[in-house]
């Protein structure tokens, strides 16, 4: 539930979501995502993965129009700033979702182990290997698995 690749397209589905959407949805006044533009990358299963979505976060907010259109395959003149800021808003949403599942998972296994106890608190403390350095230097960066623990 937290590799690249199902990050990347949870991300993809929402952002999907977000493009067929009619305006009423969200309230008089808000447009669908992109104009309702979209591309062979949005349209293509996988075509997005964590890496990309690092990207994005890390773009300056300026930057993130034409760092999405460019990710995307979109034209530029349909990525507006608002536009760029969804799809950062959804980024951030997919990771801290993955943040709080690695956590639970985590969390279980130290439980499991003796070391941790149901409602808060530790006994000894562990250690827990994880595997996937990609997606979870993304998550840590993103937002720290200690916090969704606590």
């Amino acid at each position: 539930m937290v590799s690249a690749k199902y990050l990347g397209e949870l991300t993809r589905l929402a952002i999907l979501h977000f493009i067929d959407a009619e305006a009423t949805t969200f309230g008089s006044g808000v447009r669908p995502l992109f104009n309702r533009a979209s591309s062979k990358k949005l349209n293509g299963n996988f075509e997005i993965d964590v890496a990309v979505m690092r990207e994005i976060e890390a773009a300056r907010d300026t930057d993130v129009p034409r760092v999405v259109a460019t990710k995307f395959g979109l034209p530029q003149e349909s990525v507006t700033k608002e536009d760029g800021n969804i799809v950062k808003e959804i980024c951030r949403a997919v990771a801290r979702r993955a943040a709080r599942l690695s956590a639970c998972a985590i969390a279980a296994v130290l439980v499991q182990m003796d070391r941790a106890k149901l409602g808060g608190g530790t006994d000894i403390g562990g250690q827990v290997g994880v595997e996937g350095r990609s997606v979870i230097c993304y998550i840590l960066n993103h937002c720290s698995l200690m916090t969704s623990t606590a």
